[in-house]
């Protein structure tokens, strides 16, 4: 690998930690908006959502993509890591009830960074 290589590793590793760290303290962000008063939740709101789409653009002018698979049915072989699948059985239906670190994607839709998620098992109604 050269020099060069090397420095583009690099730099990649560290933008696809930025954009992890970044993404979760905007989930935590979103959190804190409940303990605030309704007008500073309006004026809070509308920066948090600044702020995603900022992220998100300047991902995608790098050619990378945020993924989270929040709410979708969980099936085997998708790209982020359930740390609690071992808590089920195989029968379960499951879902995906919690994004805890996003999938990054590139532009082909290869993976940069496997997310990591929390499931669920699926509510059954009569």
């Amino acid at each position: 690998m050269t020099n060069k290589q090397t420095q583009e590793t690099r730099l990649q590793k560290a933008l696809l930690e930025i954009t992890t760290e970044s993404w979760r303290l905007k989930k935590i962000a979103e959190r804190t908006l409940s303990l605030l008063d309704a007008n500073e939740q309006r004026k809070n709101t509308g920066k948090i959502n600044w702020f995603e789409r900022k992220l998100e653009t300047s991902l995608e002018e790098c050619g990378y993509k945020l993924v989270s698979f929040e709410g979708q049915p969980y099936t085997p072989g998708i790209p982020p890591t359930a740390i609690n699948l071992e808590d089920f059985e195989p029968e379960d239906e499951l879902y995906i009830n919690q994004t805890i670190e996003p999938t990054i994607l590139d532009k082909d839709g290869r993976i940069l960074k496997s997310g990591i998620i929390s499931l669920t098992k699926a509510v059954k109604t009569k």
